[in-house]
């Protein structure tokens, strides 16, 4: 569906050297087993559309906050008036140090509905295939970034990436694709349900690893919350994809993504005065803050 490839087309202009790094992305939101939406693989061959676009894809260079930006908005629902969430989204991206290896995502999500929403994740799901057509990947977490990142598990010149939570209480779970590896809890060649996919969200830092040492098919859910969303209101939520040379490349990334989301943009507008000028006459703005 439409958002799933509009995140593969972000992806696509932030290929690393040349190296594509992505089998699958989509995202997947809910409250329980039973009230979950995502645009990701279900059963074997089939792949779940529970979102419907609500408004043109638009791009702007520049953007309000960055060099560029895409926005667009969609719903959880096929049908307008049936949708319980109303979800508009921005995308930021930098095409200079120390900036450039990331791309910020920003959701709002509204409650539609005359209820309180509880116990509300959102995230992401992707699928790197890095090293050896993804059959040598390690899946991991980063606690200070609060970065899950996939990289090969031999040593590589190869790229790393990762997905990064920048607002709420994360949640991580690395898995190993093959369900039949001994005593793995959750595979995805089986095909990927509803309740696994609410495990891989709400569970908290409960999986912290996947690939083991020499690597394997990887996957991973990067997600926040729970939130409660009151009736007609809205929550923002953001995350950061990232892209880098090495793993310390990648968690240098990862923290100039968070100061510039959570202090850069919060940080008080300077104050400007206006001035009055005649035409041809020259004019001082100055600025304080």
């Amino acid at each position: 569906t439409w958002p799933h490839l509009l995140v593969r087309a972000m992806l696509a202009e932030q290929l690393f050297r040349g190296i594509p790094l992505l089998f699958e992305m989509g995202l997947i939101m809910g409250s329980s087993a039973a009230e979950i939406f995502d645009n990701v693989r279900a059963a074997s061959g089939v792949y779940n559309q529970d979102f419907t676009s609500t408004s043109k894809i638009k791009k702007f260079t520049p953007g309000e906050r960055s060099y560029s930006e895409v926005t667009t908005s969609f719903m959880n629902a096929l049908l307008a008036g049936s949708e319980s969430l109303a979800i508009s989204f921005r995308s930021m991206v930098w095409k200079d140090d120390p900036y450039k290896n990331f791309v910020i995502l920003e959701y709002k999500i509204k409650n539609t509905t005359g209820s309180v929403v509880t116990n509300f994740h959102m995230g992401i799901f992707a699928d790197w295939d890095i090293a050896s057509n993804g059959g040598s990947d390690r899946a991991a977490w980063d606690v200070d970034t609060r970065l899950g990142y996939v990289a090969p598990a031999q040593p590589s010149t190869l790229p790393r990436a990762g997905i990064q939570v920048l607002t709420g209480q994360a949640n991580y779970y690395a898995i190993d694709n093959d369900h039949t590896l001994a005593g793995n809890p959750l595979g995805l060649y089986d095909g990927f349900s509803d309740a696994e996919k609410f495990t891989t969200l709400s569970n908290g830092l409960s999986k912290l690893q996947a690939g083991g040492l020499n690597g394997t098919d990887v996957s991973h859910v990067v997600s926040s919350g729970p939130y409660m969303i009151p009736a007609q209101e809205e929550i923002t939520i953001a995350f950061a994809l990232h892209g880098a040379g090495s793993l310390l490349d990648l968690l240098t990334s990862a923290q100039y993504a968070d100061t510039l989301y959570n202090y850069t943009f919060n940080a008080a507008k300077p104050i400007v005065s206006d001035v009055e000028v005649c035409h041809s006459s020259d004019a001082t703005v100055s600025a304080a803050g």
